[in-house]
C-alpha cells in the first residue's frame, strides 16, 4: 500500500494497513506493506514479477494503462496484470463511500465490516468536532 504524499486520505497509512489486514485475515499468504516511492521499485526489492491492478470502469483503464506503460519503461522485467472488478462493485469509489458514511447511511456490502465501523467512527468524530 502506497503512502502517497500527494493525497490526503481519510485514514493514515498505518490505519489503512490495519483495516486491510483485518479484511484479508482469512486469506492465506496475504501481506500488507506500507511503502513510499515507486511500485516497480518495491516489486524489484521483493522480488516480484507481476503487479496486479484492479479496474472498475473505462476511466480506470485509461489511467491504469498509462501507469502500466510507465512502469514497463522503468522496469521492463515486471509485468502488469489487470483484473476487472465484480460488477456489483464497479460503481464504488472511495469518494462515494466516504460521502455515504458522512451522512450515516448504511454501507452494507460496500466495504468490509471493519472498514464500515472505522468510517462510522470517523464520521461521528468529525460530526462532534463540527458541533463543538
Amino acid at each position: 500500500m502506497l503512502a502517497n504524499p500527494q493525497k490526503e486520505p481519510l485514514f493514515s497509512a498505518q490505519e489503512r494497513q490495519r483495516l486491510l489486514l483485518s479484511a484479508t485475515a482469512e486469506i492465506p499468504g496475504v501481506e500488507v506493506m506500507v511503502f513510499e516511492g515507486l511500485t516497480v521499485e518495491l516489486a524489484r526489492r521483493l522480488p516480484a514479477q507481476v503487479i496486479v491492478r484492479g479496474l472498475r470502469a473505462i476511466l480506470d483503464y485509461d489511467y491504469e494503462v498509462q501507469m502500466a506503460l510507465m512502469n514497463r519503461q522503468l522496469a521492463s522485467e515486471i509485468e502488469t496484470l489487470f483484473m476487472l472488478t465484480a460488477s456489483r462493485y464497479s460503481h464504488l469509489s472511495s469518494t462515494l463511500v466516504k460521502q455515504i458514511s458522512t451522512f450515516h447511511a448504511p454501507l452494507g456490502e460496500m466495504v468490509p465490516p471493519a472498514v464500515a465501523a472505522a468510517l462510522e467512527q470517523r464520521a461521528r468524530t468529525k460530526g462532534e468536532k463540527n458541533r463543538g
